[in-house]
């Protein structure tokens, strides 16, 4: 009974040798940045578009023939003759007992990377590999994810040292050096990045969105509105990210004195959304510390906003009020979307935050006032939220 044992456990060993020496060999040269993609993919530093975009930019992975079939013949029969006498030589029967197997099992598999392991991984690989501009923009993406913000700028610049005329590049490049500023004012250098990269990609959408932002930082609420006009060109007219930026180029206009654009009609049905399976509604209920009622103004604008729990700090959805306004209801979803192609219901975890902002200005500055929720998965197709805004932006 026990040789039938051991005779079919030789045929169950070798099932795992051959197996594998018949089957195509695939070669990536690129694992570790494949991977490197996939973890940002899923910690929400990339969208979707940018996932396939950069991954299509790998080297393909190579597929080698499997071996000839006598080596396959060979191996079978050296295998089971050679396990068979070195068992009479060395085994013993009380190997098999249920308690021994037991204790000699391997651990069970290891928990995912977190963040700041995939940044370490990052960071080790980038020191081995200098050059590689795509990890660099990784790293800066996740150092920006994580508020570190000195660290991004440092990684955006290493990337814009190996491809100074990549337009992501002088984008990312630029913001971070906002983030790094006082007040987050984009400094002359940022501005000229962002000029660089329309200059190279004129329908860049994010270095319009952002000169936009300057021109309000700078007190210059025409040129913004003209800036984020031009944006508006570039989206299509179904596009619900229309809807939000068409409300922020009203204000820039109404500052401005100018008067207000007018929403076409499939802008206006864009911002009535389709509600369906796969989409997501928040109900946030906005309220204000009457401790700092104080200091609050009653024209100051109020943004109320969900973005990714880890990744680029790009609101997913947003909706902007008066602080008279407060308290207030808000139902943030699809139609509330920032940007194109990024919307609430590609997220895994949001947070979702209110702030009343003294300048106006999207970015967050010292002296605004805000709340932000703990990150939580968006499971639910309706969740229900609270916030008091009772926080001093330092």
């Amino acid at each position: 009974m026990f040789w039938i044992l051991a005779t079919l456990l030789i045929g169950f060993a070798l099932l795992f040798v051959l197996v594998p020496l018949f089957k195509p060999i695939r070669l990536d040269a690129a694992s570790e940045q494949r991977q490197a993609l996939v973890r940002a993919r899923s910690a929400g530093v990339l969208s979707a578009d940018e996932f396939d975009a950069r991954s299509a930019q790998l080297p393909p992975i190579e597929v080698q023939p499997h071996a000839p079939l006598w080596i396959g013949g060979l191996l079978m029969v050296l295998l089971s003759t050679g396990a068979l006498l070195g068992y009479q030589h060395f085994g013993a029967p009380q190997a098999l007992d249920p308690s021994v197997v037991a204790a000699s099992a391997p651990a069970g598999a290891e928990g995912q990377m977190t963040m700041a392991e995939a940044i370490s991984a990052l960071e080790a690989r980038l020191a081995q590999s200098p050059d590689d501009v795509e990890g660099w923009m990784l790293l800066g993406r996740s150092y920006r994810s994580e508020e570190r913000f000195a660290d991004a700028l440092r990684a955006f610049s290493e990337a814009q040292r190996v491809a100074p005329d990549e337009p992501d590049v002088l984008v990312d490049l630029a913001e971070a050096q906002a983030l790094n500023a006082a007040q987050r004012i984009f400094p002359q250098s940022a501005l000229d990045l962002l000029q660089h990269a329309i200059a190279l990609q004129p329908e860049h959408q994010r270095a319009h969105w952002l000169l936009g932002i300057a021109d309000l930082q700078a007190g210059r609420p025409a040129d913004a509105a003209s800036r984020w006009e031009t944006l508006l060109a570039l989206l299509p007219e179904d596009a619900s990210a229309r809807v939000s930026l068409i409300e922020q180029i009203n204000d820039a206009r109404q500052n401005a004195g100018l008067p207000p654009l007018q929403m076409t009609a499939s802008t206006t049905d864009a911002s009535r959304g389709t509600p369906g399976q796969g989409t997501h509604q928040i109900h946030v209920k906005v309220s204000l510390d009457p401790a700092l009622q104080s200091q609050v103004n009653p024209e100051d604008i109020v943004f109320v906003f969900a973005r990714a729990a880890e990744g680029p700090r790009m609101p997913v959805a947003v909706e902007r009020l008066t602080a008279a306004q407060l308290p207030a209801e808000i139902t943030l979803d699809d139609a509330d979307n920032a940007m194109p192609n990024l919307s609430l219901s590609q997220m895994t975890q949001v947070v979702v935050g209110a702030r009343i902002s003294k300048s106006g200005n999207a970015i967050p500055q010292p002296g605004d006032l805000e709340a932000i929720s703990p990150a939580f998965p968006l499971t639910e197709q309706v969740r229900e939220l609270e916030l008091q805004i009772n926080r001093v932006i330092e």
